[in-house]
């Protein structure tokens, strides 16, 4: 399973690690599948084939052990809780994922930019997102919150 494509760019291990697929198969596995294609995919493949680079995705499920140990929040996209999934990405222009990512705003929840880690998060679109969001951006840039 771990070697699934998800799209023509996207395999399903780089969205769930190999452990997390041992320790969650069967159908809690095939549920985050399902969500990864139906709320990720599109939005990632799209911005791919638009500027023609490689995305690279640093995290997206986390089991609730692995996100405490990073200092994700409790309730965290990451843990694909009700209809909710994220992900974390990079690739070679950030600049260019970001004006993409802001042309395309309604096909996701929220999307923010680390520029001192250097990735883009995203989450996708959901219907438990518990501020309402749609579409919100924001940059981390200097310890400060620059919203878009």
């Amino acid at each position: 399973m771990s070697n699934e494509m998800l799209s023509k760019n996207f395999r399903l291990a780089e969205f769930i690690t190999a452990a997390d697929l041992r320790t969650y198969a069967g159908e809690r596995i095939r549920a985050i599948r399902d969500r990864i294609k139906e709320k990720l995919i599109p939005v990632l493949q799209d911005m791919r084939d638009f500027l023609k680079i490689e995305i690279r995705i640093n995290c997206a499920f986390r089991n609730p052990e692995h996100n405490a140990e990073v200092g994700g929040k409790p309730f965290s996209h990451h843990l694909f809780h009700h209809d909710q999934s994220a992900c974390d990405f990079t690739c070679e222009d950030m600049p260019a994922a970001w004006l993409w990512l802001k042309s395309n705003r309604k096909r996701f929840c929220y999307a923010y930019w680390d520029k001192k880690k250097n990735f883009i998060h995203l989450s996708g679109l959901t219907k438990t997102d518990h501020l309402g969001r749609i579409g919100a951006m924001w940059i981390f840039e200097n310890g400060e919150n620059i919203y878009e």
